[in-house]
């Protein structure tokens, strides 16, 4: 899928970014829960990725360090 989103983040001291929200398609969806997370190397940058969910769906989303950039990778239903 990768399509680049908008996500609004916490930064906490402890554990890093914490996606709060994201916008796909005009459509905000709140981050209720962090199911997982890791860590891809990719060339010189460092992927985040963060399994997330809405309450209604599941979604994997990544963070590029270097660009600077989210994405939303996959879509699941609950």
């Amino acid at each position: 899928m990768e399509k680049e989103i908008k996500v609004g983040v916490i930064f906490d001291r402890d554990n890093g970014l914490r996606p709060v929200w994201f916008i796909y398609m005009n459509n905000k969806h709140n981050i209720k829960t962090i199911t997982y997370r890791w860590r891809v190397k990719k060339g010189l940058s460092y992927i985040e990725h963060y399994s997330v969910s809405d309450g209604q769906n599941l979604y994997e989303i990544t963070y590029d360090r270097i660009n600077t950039v989210w994405k939303l990778e996959n879509t699941y239903d609950i």
